[in-house]
């Protein structure tokens, strides 16, 4: 047997994360996992605080590296899928090269033909670097399942009820008892949602562009969303008591990413960004306590992107609890003023265009 292992030691520094430190043999009798492997398509982690510190790299990582790492694993990330795809879109010149696009790729990606553009099936697009194109990944013995609108936990890694929710599209099998919903539609706080919490696209740099429509189009555009995800999975079984223990978390995170539009199709850029006068309010809750809570501005941050993507992360806790749905974090408000490099307001490019989140 032949795996690919990456061992994360602690902390978040670039120098900890070694590519030339992969081990190629493990000795099958040894019975050794790695703490980064691949399982029927989707990346298994060996324990939540070895995906903490993977996803801290990744999102650290240029391009290069970062397809250094998949290939490394033998894995391809959501992330890498749309980007390969969006190369492909970008050549489309008829009817007949949309369809075959469409039939091959429309079960993983939402098609759009007007306006041209393609995107994730699921909402948690901050994961998308460690997630398959399905939207899937495993920490510990959790699978993780994303979908547009929801995030299901299953406890006890069952992959039988993962196709059984995958082929419901998405909704909910109540009758096992290891499985966590996270649902904003069922939730009693009405900001207390695994979804997105906010977000769009800024549409820029109009110019006249004749592709068929005879009329203004946007050449820039930017992605932003402000997005909560929770985490749960075993952490240790007392054999005395009977009682499980679980690390459950949560991120909280504004998200950015600039396109332009080359000859009708919308296409990453690698740019830089800004955010200022960022206000937040939220708590965190563990057994309906406040653990956690932040009522204040936030400093002003830039970014020079070599990647696709950058992140503001305002909450990233991890806790041990008895019970796997104690874990909840209420927004309560949030504001924050953006912008990307050459992103210009209409009719000016001289003019630096912001934009403005509320929630």
């Amino acid at each position: 047997m032949t795996a690919v292992a990456l061992t994360i030691f602690n902390g978040c520094q670039k120098e900890e994360l070694n590519i030339d430190q992969l081990v190629d043999d493990v000795q099958p009798q040894l019975e050794v996992k790695p703490d980064v492997y691949v399982e029927n398509g989707y990346l298994v982690f060996k324990n939540q605080a070895i995906f903490d510190s993977v996803l801290c790299h990744v999102q650290n990582m240029n391009e290069l590296d970062f397809e250094k790492w998949e290939k490394s694993l033998g894995f391809i990330s959501a992330n890498t899928y749309l980007l390969k795809a969006e190369e492909e879109f970008s050549r489309i010149k008829s009817e007949d090269q949309f369809n075959s696009f469409y039939n091959k790729h429309n079960r993983n990606l939402i098609i759009q033909k007007e306006p041209k553009q393609i995107d994730f099936i699921f909402y948690s697009r901050s994961l998308s670097q460690l997630l398959n194109i399905q939207g899937v990944f495993k920490i510990s013995q959790s699978l993780y399942y994303f979908t547009d609108v929801k995030e299901y936990i299953i406890l006890n890694g069952n992959n039988d009820v993962l196709k059984q929710i995958q082929k419901s599209k998405g909704i909910d099998y109540s009758n096992e008892k290891e499985l966590i919903v996270f649902n904003p539609n069922e939730s009693t706080q009405l900001k207390s949602t695994s979804e997105f919490l906010a977000g769009g696209f800024v549409y820029t740099d109009y110019r006249w562009a004749d592709y068929g429509t005879g009329e203004w189009t946007a050449f820039k555009r930017l992605n932003y969303t402000f997005e909560r995800t929770l985490f749960a999975s075993v952490h240790s079984f007392d054999p005395y008591t009977g009682v499980t223990r679980y690390a459950c978390g949560y991120k909280l995170f504004f998200r950015m990413k600039q396109y332009h539009n080359e000859h009708g199709t919308w296409k990453s850029d690698k740019i830089s960004y800004w955010v200022k006068d960022q206000y937040i309010k939220f708590k965190g809750l563990v057994d309906g306590q406040v653990v956690q809570s932040f009522d204040n501005v936030v400093a002003n941050r830039s970014f020079s992107s070599t990647s696709n993507s950058v992140y503001v992360y305002y909450a990233d806790k991890s806790f041990i609890t008895t019970n796997p749905n104690a874990i909840d974090l209420i927004v309560e408000s949030y504001s924050a003023t953006f912008r990307s490099n050459r992103l210009h307001a209409e009719g000016c490019a001289s003019c630096i265009f912001w934009e403005t989140i509320t929630y």
